[in-house]
């Protein structure tokens, strides 16, 4: 149990419970990016896998294990049409309206969720669950779902080898410092959910900077996980086989974010009853569960965007973790052809390609969203390689048209921005996320 969660050190305070996962899923965390505003589905999963995971290392039960969880169940649970869903309602059905699916077939082959499939949950919303399927999932419930409201009962469930997941506003700048550590964007935010998946130290993590990311050297820290890839560039920290899909956040930027009512403790593992019982009484389900998510978890949508799924070079992808591209049928062409623009700047889609064969200039396509930080940050940087003197064309699809339009197509975009560029029937480049204007000068 120490060599595997203790960092192979005794650190009685240290507990890296993402390698219980890795036990059982090696490509975990990276994988599976979030296609559509399910990331309480992406998040509450992996809290629910890592507790999964300490119980069955602990317990010597690996037969158990059989696959990841599964997200659709989860987001086809939230009771509306549009995106996003709020914890509570998250935590209400793996504890108590269904349970805890995994990465299998139910009842016969009637529901596939062997493979990430978005549209699955994203269709269920309006009406729910479908009622045979939340009933066997009741079988596999997650007995506790705890809240916690300081950054000492977190570390206290973590330590207890419960995985967490949390809402919250908080944003972080996409760079590690060099010890590993997310710092918070008071420039930026994020209505989005994620997970807590180990605990240590600020001095174990810090070394001899503790101070910039506790008030005293034994102050927890968290380790984070995000549902956008690899999103996160810089060094990663003191544990090289960390995530790439995350990074270490200091006791202040844990306190705003668990100070927010929105961070629960999924698990069904006996670690510390105590306390956990304690704290879990300030959960109850009772008749009305808007009330209970209204007092306890606020009811705006954790929903965020699907940003930049990017391979850095300092970190590693775990082996088996395949990123499929999408096409499009970008070679269509348009009778009459469009004609020249003075400003050949932006163009809309269908006629872009036939207008880049014309003038024999590259087409840059982005998909992105509204809603999507980094997609806004990606249209400045093309932008800022037109005002270069740059000639190539450019053009935009909204993700949400990309669904309606090539669903198929829609399904292997990871996550956005996504970026492609073309001249004639020559793919100069297509990648995942924020690219500077000097990168994809370089690609012409």
């Amino acid at each position: 149990f120490k060599n595997i969660f203790m960092g192979d050190e005794d650190l009685p305070n240290t507990r890296l419970l993402y390698r219980a996962v890795f036990l059982f899923d090696p490509g975990a965390f990276v994988a599976e990016n979030q296609l559509t505003g399910d990331c309480v589905s992406h998040a509450s999963r992996w809290a629910g896998d890592v507790s999964r995971a300490v119980e069955i290392a602990v317990s010597q039960e690996p037969d158990k294990w059989i696959n990841r969880g599964a997200t659709e169940p989860i987001y086809g649970c939230r009771q509306h049409r549009g995106e996003g869903m709020t914890i509570s309602r998250a935590a209400k059905f793996i504890n108590d309206l269904g349970g805890f699916p995994v990465r299998k077939e139910y009842l016969g082959g009637k529901y596939d969720f062997t493979t990430y499939n978005w549209k699955t949950g994203a269709g269920w919303g309006p009406r729910g669950v479908p009622s045979d399927l939340s009933e066997t999932l009741r079988k596999t419930q997650m007995q506790r779902a705890s809240l916690y409201s300081t950054p000492e009962e977190a570390a206290t469930a973590l330590r207890a080898g419960y995985g967490v997941f949390f809402g919250s506003d908080i944003a972080f700048h996409r760079k590690r410092d060099s010890k590993g550590f997310l710092r918070k964007n008071p420039r930026d935010t994020w209505y989005h959910a994620m997970s807590f998946i180990a605990v240590s130290t600020a001095e174990h993590i810090g070394g001899d900077n503790w101070r910039d990311y506790g008030p005293s050297p034994d102050s927890p820290v968290f380790g984070l996980n995000n549902s956008w890839g690899a999103y996160f560039q810089g060094p990663i920290g003191r544990y090289g086989d960390y995530p790439a899909s995350g990074g270490w956040v200091s006791y202040e930027d844990a306190k705003t974010i668990i100070s927010q009512d929105q961070t629960v403790a999924l698990g069904s593992f006996e670690g510390e009853p105590a306390l956990l019982d304690s704290l879990e009484s300030k959960l109850s389900w009772d008749a009305n569960p808007d009330a209970v998510a209204s007092k306890y978890f606020g009811m705006h949508e954790v929903s965020i965007a699907l940003a930049a799924a990017t391979n850095p070079v300092d970190v590693t992808i775990p082996r088996g973790v395949k990123r499929s591209q999408p096409t499009f049928p970008d070679d269509q062409e348009k009778d009459p052809k469009p004609k020249p623009d003075k400003n050949t700047r932006w163009v809309k889609y269908d006629d872009a390609y036939a207008l880049g064969k014309e003038l024999d200039l590259p087409v840059l396509l982005q998909v992105g969203a509204t809603w999507c930080g980094p997609c806004k940050k990606q249209l400045a940087e093309v932008n800022k390689l037109h005002e270069s003197g740059a000639k190539f064309i450019s053009t935009y699809l909204d993700i949400e048209e990309v669904k309606a339009r090539w669903p198929d197509s829609a399904g292997k975009i990871q996550s956005i921005p996504f970026v492609k560029l073309k001249k004639g029937d020559d793919l100069l480049y297509q990648g995942y996320g924020l690219r500077s204007s000097q990168f994809l000068s370089d690609k012409f």
